[in-house]
C-alpha cells in the first residue's frame, strides 16, 4: 500500500499526496475498508490511509463485542437480519486475515453470558430471551447453577442467565494492529 498510515502534514510529499482510494482514519473501519479493497483486487499502490494517529480514538475504547443477539433491542425488528448477517460475517473475514498474516487477531469464540443481578432485570432478560427466539436467534436460559459453571466468578445471587453461544468478541486494539501488519 501506498504509505499505509501517514499525517499529510507530516509526509515529506504531503502537497504530492494522490490516492486513487483515500481513507481517512486508521481505525478498525478505516483498515478494515482498506483490506477489503485489497482483497477485491485494488492495488494497494492505489490506496492510501490517512491517520496521524493509528488505533486511537474510538477503536481504542471500543469494547469489541460480536454480539448480534445480545444487542437486540425491542422495536428494532428490521435490524435483527442485518445484526445476524454482520455476525455470520465475521468468521469469513478472520478466515481470510488470517491466510494474510499471523499477527493475532484477539478474537476470542466464548459464548456471552448475559445475567440479571435483581428481580426487574430477570424480567427483562426472560422477556428478551423469548423475543430473541421468536426471530431464530440462538440464546437458551441457563440455570445459575450451569451460569456459574461457565463462570465462576457469577453471584449466588443472580435473577436469570442467558447464554448466547454466537456472540463473541475481538480486541480492537489487536485486530487493528493485525489489520495495519498486513496493509
Amino acid at each position: 500500500m501506498n504509505n499505509t498510515v501517514l499525517s499529510p502534514g507530516n509526509h515529506p510529499d504531503s502537497q504530492k499526496l494522490r490516492a486513487e482510494h483515500a481513507i481517512i482514519g486508521a481505525g478498525i473501519i478505516g483498515l478494515a475498508t482498506a483490506f477489503e479493497l485489497v482483497e477485491a483486487g485494488v492495488s494497494p499502490q492505489e490506496i492510501v490511509v490517512v491517520d496521524p494517529q493509528p488505533i486511537s480514538g474510538a477503536t481504542f475504547v471500543a469494547g469489541g463485542m460480536l454480539a448480534p443477539v445480545a444487542e437486540v433491542q425491542y422495536r428494532q425488528e428490521p435490524l435483527y437480519p442485518l445484526m445476524v448477517a454482520s455476525g455470520e460475517m465475521f468468521p469469513h473475514l478472520l478466515a481470510r486475515l488470517g491466510k494474510k498474516t499471523t499477527a493475532p487477531t484477539g478474537h476470542r469464540s466464548e459464548s456471552t453470558l448475559v445475567v440479571g443481578a435483581d428481580r426487574a432485570d430477570g424480567v427483562h432478560i426472560r422477556e428478551l430471551l423469548a423475543l430473541q427466539q421468536r426471530h431464530g436467534m440462538d440464546a437458551q436460559a441457563l440455570t445459575l447453577r450451569q451460569a456459574r459453571r461457565l463462570e465462576q466468578g457469577l453471584s449466588p445471587q443472580l435473577a436469570a442467565a442467558v447464554e448466547i453461544p454466537g456472540d463473541h468478541q475481538i480486541n480492537p486494539r489487536m485486530f487493528s494492529a493485525c489489520l495495519l501488519d498486513y496493509l
